[in-house]
C-alpha cells in the first residue's frame, strides 16, 4: 500500500480593507502542511498604505508576528491579518513666481476632506490622513499684490504617499519711474514685483 501524509489546511482571513484604491493584500504563505513538514514561520503579508500588526486566530487573540507552525503539529490552522492604516500628509503648497514658498501668506483656499469642509480661507494646510482619504482644495483667492490664474480645484485621494497641491501664483508687477530733476539718471523705469525692496541709487549730479 502507498500512503501519503494528510494535508491539514491553513486558512487565512486577510482582512483586506476596501479603500477603493485596488491595492490588494499580498500573502506568500502556504495553504497547507503535514505532520512531517519542517517547522516554518508565517511571513508578513503586505498591503500598500497599511502596516501589518500581526496574526490572530490559532495563535491567540493578541496580534503576533513570526507565528510558527512546528513539525509534528496537526489540525486546521486559521489566522486573521491585523492592519493599521498609515498616515500621509496632505499639503497645501504655495508656489510664487515659480519658487516654492510653503505656507507663505500669498493667498487662501478652502480645504475639504472626504467631502467635508475642514478649513475655510486658510493660507496653510498640512495634516496627516489615512490611505483612501479624498481631499479637495478649492475657492482659491489671492492676497493683495498677487494674482491667480491656475486650476480652480485641486483634488485627489491619498494613495501611499504624501499629497501636495502646488498652487501657482504670480506677484503683480509694478512700475517705478525715476525723474532726475535736472541731473542724470542711470535708469528711468524699473518693473518690480510685490514685496520687493528697492535699494538702488540711480541719481547722480544735478539737483
Amino acid at each position: 500500500a502507498n500512503w501519503e501524509w494528510y494535508e491539514y489546511p491553513i486558512i487565512y482571513d486577510l482582512n483586506d480593507i476596501n479603500d477603493g484604491l485596488n491595492n490588494p493584500v499580498t500573502n506568500n504563505n502556504p495553504s497547507s502542511y503535514t505532520l512531517v513538514t519542517s517547522t516554518f514561520t508565517l511571513k508578513d503579508p503586505s498591503k500598500k498604505g497599511y502596516s501589518f500588526l500581526g496574526w490572530t486566530g490559532t495563535n491567540g487573540s493578541t496580534p503576533q508576528k513570526g507565528v510558527e507552525i512546528t513539525k509534528g503539529s496537526t489540525g486546521t490552522k486559521t489566522y486573521t491579518a491585523n492592519w493599521e492604516a498609515n498616515l500621509y500628509y496632505v499639503d497645501f503648497n504655495h508656489v510664487i513666481n515659480g519658487q516654492v514658498r510653503g505656507n507663505a501668506k500669498i493667498g487662501t483656499a478652502d480645504i475639504y476632506i472626504n467631502g467635508v469642509q475642514v478649513a475655510n480661507d486658510v493660507y496653510d494646510y498640512y495634516k496627516q490622513h489615512p490611505q483612501g482619504t479624498s481631499w479637495k482644495i478649492m475657492d482659491i483667492k489671492p492676497y493683495p499684490g498677487y494674482k491667480y490664474d491656475d486650476a480652480m480645484i485641486y483634488e485627489g485621494v491619498v494613495n501611499g504617499k504624501a499629497m501636495s497641491a502646488n498652487v501657482h501664483w504670480l506677484s503683480i508687477v509694478y512700475k517705478i519711474s525715476f525723474d532726475a530733476n535736472g541731473g542724470t539718471c542711470s535708469e528711468t523705469l524699473r518693473e518690480i514685483p510685490y514685496e520687493y525692496t528697492y535699494q538702488g541709487k540711480p541719481l547722480s549730479g544735478g539737483g
